[in-house]
This record gives structure tokens, sequence and C-alpha cells, in this order.
């Protein structure tokens, strides 16, 4: 029977998610109603993660009348952020904050709380609230002992137990713990839905993302780390230095002069320091830090906001729950070992300008709107040290000290001279795997790589052609032309040079020529033409049944699969390439008959020394 006098409650304001964010709620519907207890979203800075789980929590309260959630955060900003979305999304649920001075009502069916409010051993606060689930906001941090008190007290582990959902741009960790997997230390049973940087700017849904590195002559490895992280005392005494803020500033102005900018430091001192040097250079700029009283902190934000302020340096104060969407640029000035601080980081100026992409329901239409407006990419300048770890140990596996290349699955040590890490990355996965290898072991820029493309390009030149392979071909047979093939018959025990070649005239006839000529004055002595057969396949060995009979020791010397090909190249050899400008990365590759072939093709081409190497 209707409750006649229950207060009718006025309709739900109407909440369009993106197509990203509803799959996401899907997945995590789909995870619960399969038993799932506890489960990780991975989001990308930007991508509205706190819309998503108010999304979830108003579609979790739908079903359930009785239906209470306890959201965690580890900064009052990001309290704030909860409070008001969740009162956009679900007023209904009157979500309150607890926190400090704050304390929660007790009609609320969401509490937004401090870790720290709820962390301390036996504590009562919020004892009234037995939450059906638990959202770990920026939950990188959720393995702290304050979190996992929380999660325990709370019911997060219990068999059934609390629902635990966590979201974070990264699940990287500096102290390796686990915090997704099936061991029993993991917090997260598994990723329930992963949206990566990569994947939103392509979709139009972030700003496009360009690379910029200054040198800096700073070397972090004599910086001291604790727990997997610089020390910040000794970290800051390394960065700020006159040289290196003003490398800063010069960089800005090569790149990004006139965006709004916001800078991060090394620390307090730093902050402060690099305000000024801009300041000094005629850029308003002002500098942010966490014993900043709060109301001239906050008119700081606002005057970065209005554009009043051009730059704003910080320490450790934008990191999380911070957001100007006309912030297009980003200059690191803080060396981290912590993934998810440096994504953090880095994401504080992808977010699209207010209005430019709604109501465009495809990504060609989104890049293309972002491409017409007013903040078309985001720069991140990263300066970085001479021999630090930082930049030069950086994995795409996210192994290492994390940068812009490894973010994205670039090799860390190649400058992407301001190019876009989504056209980059898409460029660099067309290349071939040996040009790839050879970006990933020493530093290069992405232009570089023409080099080294041009180079493995001939030495696909000098691979045994398919032609000869698919006829059963033992000798190494190069091609040189449409239908042209020659093979490097050694020498002779006499000294004397010999080569074979097989050539086409226009009507199509096959010929072998073998010539034989003085190895030191290169003069020829002999050579002898044999007609060969029509068909290419049988044409080959026709050829090398010639070749055996007239040359002594050919096939020891010019076989595929001669032992003495798969030596290192000799120091002649390598001399040679490098003399005819071959790359180093190129070199490590080479056998000693790659190297062989290589050589000779090269002499063919009029390229380097016209002599024998051995």
């Amino acid at each position: 029977m209707n409750n006649l006098f229950a207060e009718e409650r006025p309709p739900l304001p109407q909440v369009i998610l993106r197509p990203y964010q509803q799959q996401m709620v899907n997945a995590w519907q789909a995870f619960i109603d399969k038993g799932g207890q506890r489960g990780l979203i991975i989001a990308a800075t930007g991508a509205g993660k706190t819309v998503l789980f108010s999304s979830i929590v108003r579609a979790m309260a739908e079903s359930d009348l009785g239906f209470t959630a306890l959201a965690l955060a580890h900064r009052k900003e990001l309290l704030e952020q909860i409070a008001g979305t969740m009162d956009k999304i679900a007023p209904h649920l009157n979500c309150s904050i607890h926190s400090g001075d704050l304390k929660a009502d007790r009609i609320s069916r969401v509490v937004a709380a401090s870790v720290q409010s709820l962390a301390m051993p036996g504590s009562e606060a919020l004892q009234w609230l037995a939450p059906n689930l638990v959202i770990c906001d920026e939950s990188h941090h959720a393995a702290a002992d304050s979190y996992q008190r929380v999660f325990s007290r709370f019911g997060c582990y219990d068999e059934p137990g609390t629902y635990l959902l966590g979201v974070t741009a990264t699940p990287h960790r500096l102290d390796n713990k686990a915090l997704v997997g099936s061991a029993s230390k993991a917090i997260f049973e598994e990723i329930v839905f992963r949206y990566d940087i990569v994947q939103a700017i392509k979709d139009g849904f972030l700003v496009d993302l360009r690379g910029y590195r200054a040198q800096a002559d700073v070397d972090l490895s004599k910086v001291k780390t604790r727990a997997g992280e610089y020390v910040q005392s000794d970290l800051e005494e390394a960065m700020n230095v006159d040289p290196v803020n003003e490398l800063a500033l010069r960089s800005w102005k090569d790149a990004a002069a006139g965006r709004q900018t916001i800078i991060f430091c090394s620390g307090v001192d730093h902050a402060k320091k690099v305000a000024e040097v801009f300041r000094e250079g005629g850029i308003a700029a002002e500098a942010i830090y966490g014993d900043m009283p709060r109301v001239e902190r906050e008119a700081a934000i606002e005057r970065f906001r209005a554009g009043k302020t051009t730059v704003l340096t910080n320490m450790d104060i934008l990191t999380e729950g911070f957001d100007s969407q006309a912030c297009s640029c980003v200059v690191m000035l803080r060396p981290t070992k912590s993934w998810s601080l440096f994504v953090q980081m880095c994401g504080r100026a992808l977010r699209v300008l207010p209005g430019v992409i709604d109501g465009l329901d495809n990504a060609p239409s989104r890049r293309e709107a972002i491409s017409r407006s007013q903040k078309i990419d985001c720069l991140v300048i990263d300066i970085v040290g001479l021999t630090s770890s930082h930049q030069l140990t950086a994995k795409a596996n996210g192994q290492g000290d994390p940068c812009l290349n490894a973010l994205v699955g670039l090799p860390s040590e190649m400058d992407l001279e301001g190019r876009s890490v989504v056209e980059a990355l898409e460029e660099f996965e067309e290349l071939p795997e040996i040009v790839k290898a050879a970006a990933f072991r020493r530093k290069t820029s992405f232009s570089g790589l023409s080099a080294v493309l041009t180079q493995v390009e001939m030495l696909a030149e000098i691979e045994p052609p398919e032609e000869a392979v698919e006829a059963g071909a033992d000798l190494y047979w190069m091609k040189i032309g449409d239908s042209d093939y020659i093979v490097d018959c050694g020498t002779s025990p006499q000294g004397i040079a010999r080569s074979a070649a097989i050539s086409a005239d226009l009507l199509g006839n096959l010929t072998l020529r073998l010539s034989s000529g003085d190895k030191s004055e290169g003069r020829a002595l002999r050579d002898q033409e044999f007609e060969l057969d029509s068909d290419l396949q049988v044409a080959f060995i026709q050829a090398e049944a010639i070749i055996q009979k007239n040359f002594f020791g050919v096939a020891r010397l010019a076989s595929r699969k001669a032992q003495w090909r798969l030596g290192s190249p000799t120091q002649a050899q390598l001399s040679y390439l490098k003399s005819c400008g071959i790359h180093e990365d190129v070199l490590h590759t080479l056998t000693k008959g790659t190297a062989s072939a290589m050589i000779g093709m090269l002499r063919r081409k009029g390229i380097g020394p016209q002599k024998e190497v051995a």
C-alpha cells in the first residue's frame, strides 16, 4: 500500500554521462553482479572520476532505499569537490562533509570524510554510519596504514562485506605494495575498467599533449632517496639554483610564452624563487604553498583562474583536486620517483575549455572542435638532470622513474621536440622493430630516428630475397634491381675476388655472369656467362650448380647458413661502416655476415673506401 503521508521526492537532475563513464558504471555493476567486492577503476586525470563515482552511488541507491556510502579523500579540497558533485547528481542523498571541525549530518546517506578523521586507532567517528559502499578517491594512497584501518573498520575485508570502489589515474606506488591482484595482501580484487590519457585524447575528451625537454646541469644521482622517493630537502637544494630556474624561464618563453602555466617546484623556497625569476622576466607569476594562509592561497588561485596571473608556481598544492581549464602548460621542476604524482602533475592542464565539445557525439567532431578552440593542446616542459635516473632509466612498462614518454609507451630518452604524444606514438608503432629497439637503448630525438630508419631500410636490402629463399637457394643472394641478383663468392685460394650475378634482359631471358678479379687492383681477369631457365626458381638452382662447379670452396664462404656469418663483426668491418656514417644503433644489430653484406652493398653504391675489408 502506498504511504499517503510520505513526502514526494522531486525528480532527480538529469545526468548525461560520457560514453566511457557509462561504460565504467556498467562495468562496476557487472563486477558486483558476479560477486566482486573490491574493485579499482583507472581513469585519466580530467576524465571526471568524481562524476563517475557519484553516478555509481546514485545508481546503487536507486535499487536500495537504505543505501549509504562513505567517500574517502585526504584533502579538504577533494572533499569539497566530492560533496559539490554529489549534490548536483544525487541531491536526495544529502551528502555532507566530515573533516576537522566539520561534522557529518546524521541524515546524510553519503558522507565525504577525510581519512585522517577516521583512521585514529579506536576512533568512534561516524560510528552511526554503516555504509554499503566505501569509495577511495585517489586510491593510489590506499595501501597506507591510515586507509587500511578505515577499510577494515567499515567491513571492506569482511566476507560478505562492504563494497570498496577505488578510483585513480594510476595504480603505481612507490613502496610496491600490491593494489590489485589475487594475492591476499592485494587491496583490490581486479581492475574493473581502465581509460588512459592516450585514449581520452584520441576520443576528444582531453586536449592533445605535447612534450618538450630541457637539459639542466643537475646530477640527481647524488640526491638521496627515502622510502623510494627523493629526499625533499636534498632535491630542493639541487634544483633551486639560478641556472636551473633561468633555464625554466627560457624554455617557457621559447615553447609556451603567454600560456597559463602551472610550475611544480621542489620546495616552498623553490616555488617562491621561480615565481620571482618569472616576474623579473616580465611575467605575471605567483607562488602558493601549504603553510600559506588559506585566504591568500585561494585568492592567488582565483587570480590565476581569472587570467590575471599567467604563471602559478607551487609545492605539492595543485597535484590533486585542482581544476583550471584555461591552463595549457605544465613545467616540471620537481623530479619525482612517484608515478602517481607525475601523472597528477601532467594532468593538470589536459581539460578541454567549457562548452567546446558539448553535444558532440563522436571523436572526430570533438577533436575538430578542440582544434578550433582557444586551447588546442597542453604543453609539458620537463627540466631533466644530466645523469639522473629520473629520465634515463624510465621504461615504457612503468618501471624506473616516470617521464611523459614512458607514461604513453614511448622511449623515455627520446626528445619529442614538441610533437603530439598521440601522433608520435602512432608514428613510432609503424617503425621497424629494430628502430624501436634502438630508440629504447640510448638518448635520441624523434627526428633523429629518420637516420636510423634509412639505415634499417638498407638492412632490408641485404636480406636474402624471398624469390631465392622460396627456390631453396643455399647461397647468400641479394636483390640489387627489379630482376637482378648478386652473390659475393668470397676469394679463391689465390686471393682472387669472385662474384656471381643473375640478370634479365628486356625479353625476360635470365643470364648468370661469373666474375673474378685481382683482389688488390680490382682488374677483371675472367668473366663467364651462362643462359638460365626462364623460371626464376629453377634458374637459382641452376646458377648455384654452375657457381659451385667453377668456384672452388664457394659453399663454405657464400652459404646463407655458413657458421662464420653468425659471429660478431670484426673491428675492421665496424670501422669501415662507421666511416660510412652507419648509426651506432644499427651496428649493434649486425652479425659478421650482415656486416659483410652491408659493406659490399655500400661499395657497389660508391659509398665509403673502395677496398676489401677483413
